[in-house]
């Protein structure tokens, strides 16, 4: 069982995992493998996926998930931030067109709470301190991977891997359940940038580690990622 997070080369795990689930030679785009996943499994959610002392999909209320191999990825924090906020410029209307989220605030609503002002510091500031006041849930993009992978809800993986060592844990997770050791496609490759760069000052830096806390400790970052 993969549990995608945004930001965390979702789309490339999406693919490998649905090139196991589903004849390899039908190529589906990865919004067209989620629709099939939700479609196949009727998959359904209380109150909305990962609200903070909310609903867990059912499949975690009747426990089914116990009896598979459980597998998530996350990224480290400060980097997953930039890396969201170069999405949200890719939105409309901060750039060209996107599909609306399916939880959380519109890119109109955004753009409009953020006053049009899309520095980096900026964006900070609006997922820390505004857009809890106007959603009950964060976007995707930006949510809390405590909150994408269920651990509030009680939700126990057998391996979390890691974006800075994605290579060896897909690895890995191929070793353990007994695939063939491929590599992973790659989808939105950006050109290669510095997050650091992002980052003009400590303020920037605490608020992304404050908002993250819960991130930070439970998947063992910190903050030597700026040393």
């Amino acid at each position: 069982m993969y549990q995608p997070v945004c930001k965390v080369a979702t789309n490339s795990l999406i693919d490998y995992f649905a090139s196991i689930m589903y004849d390899t030679d039908v190529k589906l785009k990865p919004f067209e493998i989620r629709r099939k996943i939700h479609d196949d499994f009727n998959y359904r959610a209380e109150n909305g996926p990962g609200l903070p002392g909310g609903g867990a999909p059912e499949f975690i209320r009747l426990n089914i998930y116990k009896t598979y191999y459980k597998v998530a990825f996350v990224r480290d924090p400060w980097t997953r931030a930039v890396a969201a906020f170069r999405e949200l410029l890719r939105r409309a209307p901060f750039g060209g067109s996107g599909r609306a989220e399916l939880y959380g605030l519109t890119y109109n609503e955004i753009y409009n709470l953020m006053n049009g002002h899309i520095s980096f510091d900026k964006f900070i500031e609006f997922i820390v301190n505004i857009e809890k006041d106007h959603s009950v849930m964060a976007n995707g993009h930006w949510r809390p991977q405590v909150d994408c992978l269920y651990v509030k809800s009680g939700l126990q993986y057998d391996f979390i891997g890691k974006l800075e060592n994605i290579n060896n844990d897909v690895k890995h997770v191929q070793e353990h359940l007994g695939l063939e050791l491929t590599d992973l496609a790659k989808f939105h490759v950006t050109p290669t940038y510095d997050y650091k760069l992002y980052y003009n000052n400590s303020k920037t830096i605490d608020l992304v580690g404050e908002y993250y806390k819960e991130d930070i400790e439970e998947f063992g970052y910190s903050h030597t990622v700026f040393t």
